[in-house]
């Protein structure tokens, strides 16, 4: 038995596949001045027939697993059309390089920047930027690849890893469960095989190398194990396992209509985080009401230019009507190492404690002051909470306020009809925020925990390094502590706190948070009805 990290539960049980790539090898040429031209229509030649290969990607992934998966194929297609990437690679091209490696080096540099930003989710785009960016070079070197939608029955997919135009393309139908050598719970893998229903475990090294394709695998996704050809013993235990999981989601969908109370009677607010306007039709399946936290950061990436407040307007708008109770919306939580043609920030050595959330902001007010004006514009429409992220100090939430205020003035003077009031709360993340918890608590309306944050900066653990996971410890006394002071100060001042980290998603400690005394949980859709289901099952 092999043990890696659990990202998408469930077991699977079927005859492995090993996917396996070849090392791209790309050769440097030196070309003579007349043959740049020629050069640089090879490369636009190859953009369109990739644009072309994604186009149909995307059209196959939004026919058989809904339009959200396919909206990471958008994202390399936006990749692959962005004036700054192909600029720089044609830039290569005339500097007397082929365009397969012009490719590679423009293409690499742009997903060096990306992982150097202190937010996961841009994190994430790297590895979108290096897909596009492989599909583009194959296309130049004439390399053709394996689709995984060419698979014909039930298999246990393992490969090292898989890109999301791979993962994309997979189906229920088709892959029984998925097992790589690499990732994490964050990782695009992990995010669709959740989608998808795919059990699957990550970060199990030299896998590939120990299994053949055409062996018996089964794939716990619940506690990352991973068994290559059970004995018949075994096999019957897990295929056992396999029909109560089963039994176990047919229950799960049938809580989707019932209400989030415990078991003697206490009714508890259960909410979901979303980060897209497709993430709306996902929460509500799931009989959300109430939107937890709402991240921004959408509107702001993969384009070329500031969002206008129009557009962030109608955005705001279209959540808050989705959900006939609170949105709490979340201001722009990104910075750091940036090179966006709309954004000019210095490099920073460390930019997860640089310059980002509402440092950002505050030095960006016209950029911060737009997305409050366009917020406040949507309170009429519902029934809105305005959230600052990464908030360290007094001064810092002060200053937002202020900022809020001022751009409240001016919407009553130019006639704009707004909500009145709109809650404003704070992002508790920071060891220094929640040490002084009953100083902040004085000033806003809510705090909702970003447990994400709070623990690895706590533990000083990065919770992406797979090196130092055994740190990211929700349950460690310094963390049980913090998340107890916190919630203590906000009620000895009258607001109410709830959470909205990966914790608060998470059944094991359902039983535990509610006995602390929060007031919500928000969390991403796929976890609803497990909390729920375990809500139900406890008494306080």
């Amino acid at each position: 038995m092999l043990r890696g990290i659990g990202v998408s539960t469930g077991l699977g049980i079927a005859k492995a596949v090993i996917y396996q790539k070849e090392d791209l090898i790309i050769p440097k040429v030196k070309l003579v001045e007349n043959d740049l031209e020629a050069e640089v229509k090879k490369f636009e030649q190859a953009q369109a027939s990739a644009k072309q290969e994604l186009l149909q990607i995307k059209e196959r992934v939004s026919q058989t697993a809904g339009k959200e998966k396919a909206d990471i194929i958008e994202a390399q297609i936006m990749f692959l059309e962005d004036p700054t990437v192909v600029s720089e690679i044609i830039n290569i091209i005339k500097a007397g390089n082929n365009a397969a490696y012009a490719v590679n080096q423009a293409v690499e540099a742009q997903a060096r920047m990306l992982e150097s930003l202190p937010v996961p989710e841009m994190q994430e785009r790297a590895v979108d930027m290096r897909d596009m960016g492989h599909r583009l070079i194959n296309i130049l070197l004439d390399r053709n690849e394996v689709s995984l939608a060419e698979l014909t029955e039930q298999t246990v997919l393992i490969a090292h890893d898989l890109t999301p135009s791979d993962t994309a393309q997979l189906s229920r139908e088709r892959v029984a469960a998925i097992v790589t050598e690499v990732g994490s719970g964050t990782s695009h893998t992990a995010i669709l095989a959740r989608s998808l229903g795919i059990p699957a475990v990550v970060g199990i090294p030299g896998i590939v190398e120990q299994v053949s394709s055409g062996v018996l695998v089964a794939v716990d996704g619940s506690t990352g194990e991973v068994f290559i050809d059970p004995d018949q013993v075994k096999l019957g235990s897990l295929k056992q396992k396999l029909e109560q999981f089963v039994a176990e989601q047919r229950d799960l969908q049938g809580l989707v209509n019932e209400k989030a109370v415990t078991a003697n009677g206490i009714p508890v607010r259960l909410a979901a985080n979303i980060g897209k306007l497709s993430d709306i039709i996902e929460a509500q399946k799931v009989g959300v009401k109430e939107i937890g936290l709402f991240r921004t950061e959408f509107l702001y990436m993969d384009r070329n230019s500031l969002p206008t407040e129009e557009e962030q307007y109608q955005s705001y708008k279209q959540v808050v009507e989705a959900f006939p109770h609170r949105v709490i919306i979340r201001t722009l939580d990104i910075g750091g190492d940036k090179e966006l043609p709309y954004l000019k920030l210095a490099k920073e050595l460390n930019p997860f404690l640089g310059k980002r959330a509402i440092r950002l902001a505050l030095t960006e007010k016209g950029l911060f002051k737009t997305q409050l004006r366009a917020i406040l514009r949507a309170s009429r429409h519902g029934n809105i909470g305005i959230m600052f992220p990464m908030i360290a100090t007094l001064e810092e939430l002060q200053a937002a306020k202020e900022l809020l205020a001022a751009a409240k003035a001016e919407l009553v003077a130019e006639g704009v009809e707004l909500a009145n009031p709109v809650e404003v709360g704070m992002m508790m993340e920071t060891p220094a925020a929640a040490l002084a918890a009953d100083i902040f608590a004085k000033e806003v309306d809510f705090f909702s925990i970003g447990t994400n944050d709070l623990i690895q900066y706590t533990m000083a653990a990065d919770r992406m390094n797979e090196q130092v996971a055994y740190l990211y410890q929700p349950t460690h006394p310094a963390i049980c502590r913090l998340l107890e002071g916190i919630v203590q100060a906000g009620h000895n001042a009258g607001i109410w706190v709830g959470m909205c980290g990966e914790m608060a998603g998470n059944p094991e400690y359902t039983e535990h948070l509610l006995k602390m005394g929060l007031d919500e949980l928000s969390m991403t859709r796929g976890a609803v009805l497990r909390v729920k289901q375990k809500i139900r099952q406890i008494s306080l």
